[in-house]
């Protein structure tokens, strides 16, 4: 009878103590504490343990995971030191489960948070509030041009939620020539990133698309873009336009100043060619001039003497090679000599052999 009584107290005891239990720990609650978890990270998942007693020793705290709810931390020892951590924080009552490397397995999986009796049980499930997997290729690519089309195509493998882009032309909105395309790939999403674009204008304008995963924002091409390919083959930057520009203009410039300096040079060398040419034919003239004044003359006294004989006008030929002189001084020699050889066969009547009268009277002195 004495050994029943003792059980009866100690099954009291135990029910008070677990309606005590009960009543504290009603709240004990988790959730996800890193916002947004992003895929290859670290991920934390926080257990709150609401009471108003001190926390967190009087019973035994446990981590489980999996449909079989599999021990992986139980009073900050873990089982896998390279994938579980537990963190504790008496003050704010809280267990703060670490998961390294978050990983496509460790999602859509029930988590447990345990202290004592009492426990909070859940599936941890992907949504795209929550979660994101982040491109693994190497960001941002670099646009290729073919003629005046920009293009670029290029596929994430792997993404979580699905992209949002945009496209801009320095402050000009062109993501109407973006075009993505969404494919299933497991739990997450593969997309192919289109984007054909006309350039119209100058090179080096900056084209930026920008893509939104889930709450982060990333750069798939942010930069300059390339300049628009001539048929030559080869492409000018400003720089280089500028320089051939100022170029251009200083051979212009100098080929004008050499021109000029040609042009005088030319006149001033036909003035002086002009001077002398004038000076020597003064001296000429100044010549002929003097051998006219004789040859005049002679042949003046010729024609008189001729007029005479012949009872005729005297023939001018002085003024026919005065004539020929002025018209052509520098033949004036020729015309001398041409002049003189024109009287020499010129004709000239012969005068009547008359019987000089001197010679008579000398005849008769001899007689």
């Amino acid at each position: 009878m004495h050994v029943c009584k003792v059980l009866f107290v100690a099954l009291l005891f135990s029910f008070d103590h677990f309606k005590r239990e009960s009543s504290v720990l009603d709240r004990i609650s988790w959730n996800l504490h890193t916002m947004p978890a992003v895929f290859k990270k670290d991920v934390q998942l926080e257990c709150h343990i609401s009471t108003k007693f001190n926390c967190c020793n009087d019973f035994t705290r446990k981590w489980s995971r999996g449909k079989s709810y599999d021990l992986i931390v139980m009073n900050g020892v873990s089982l896998d030191t390279a994938k579980y951590k537990e963190y504790l924080n008496i003050s704010a009552n809280t267990s703060t489960l670490t998961i390294y490397e978050f990983s496509e397995y460790d999602i859509d999986i029930p988590y447990e948070c345990s202290y004592g009796f009492i426990s909070d049980s859940k599936i941890l499930e992907l949504t795209e509030e929550n979660f994101e997997y982040h491109p693994e290729e190497m960001l941002p690519y670099n646009l290729t041009s073919e003629g005046q089309q920009v293009v670029l195509n290029i596929t994430l493998m792997k993404v979580y939620p699905a992209p949002i882009c945009t496209a801009m032309d320095g402050i000009k909105d062109v993501t109407n020539n973006l075009f993505i395309k969404n494919d299933e790939n497991g739990l997450f999403l593969r997309s192919n990133i289109r984007f054909n674009y006309t350039i119209n204008y100058v090179c080096h304008a900056t084209i930026e698309i920008l893509c939104r995963i889930g709450q982060t924002k990333f750069a798939i091409v942010n930069g300059s873009r390339p300049c628009i390919k001539e048929k030559s083959g080869f492409t000018l930057s400003l720089i280089e336009i500028v320089i051939v520009a100022i170029y251009s203009i200083m051979v212009i410039i100098s080929i004008t100043i050499w021109i000029s300096l040609l042009v005088k040079y030319l006149l001033s060398d036909n003035n002086n060619v002009h001077k002398s040419t004038n000076t020597d034919d003064n001296t000429i003239d100044s010549e002929i001039d003097r051998n006219n004044d004789g040859t005049i003359d002679i042949q003046q006294h010729e024609s008189v003497e001729t007029q005479e004989g012949l009872n005729m006008e005297p023939i001018v030929q002085t003024q026919v090679v005065q004539d020929v002189q002025q018209s052509q001084p520098l033949l004036q020699s020729n015309v001398n000599a041409l002049k003189i050889e024109t009287i020499e066969h010129v004709e000239v009547p012969k005068k009547p052999k008359t019987k000089p009268i001197k010679n008579k009277k000398q005849t008769k002195q001899s007689a």
